[in-house]
């Protein structure tokens, strides 16, 4: 994922994004775009979603391999 300096796409920032986005009320996916300082794009907000999911899943299997 190519990142541009000012984004903020940080795994702690991406995480709070994904919690706030699955929220009883969640925020608008414009929010969320705004919050990781990018420009409004659902399909790059997805990918940048789908991404760090699978970064947490294959952290998880590791750590559980040690």
């Amino acid at each position: 994922m190519r990142i541009k300096k000012h984004e903020n796409l940080t795994k702690q920032n991406i995480t709070k994004v994904i919690e706030l986005l699955e929220a009883d009320k969640p925020i608008t996916k414009k929010e969320a775009c705004g919050i990781l300082n990018i420009t409004y794009n659902t399909t790059r907000l997805g990918n940048i979603i789908a991404e760090h999911k699978q970064d947490i899943k294959v952290e998880d299997s590791a750590a559980g391999n040690c």
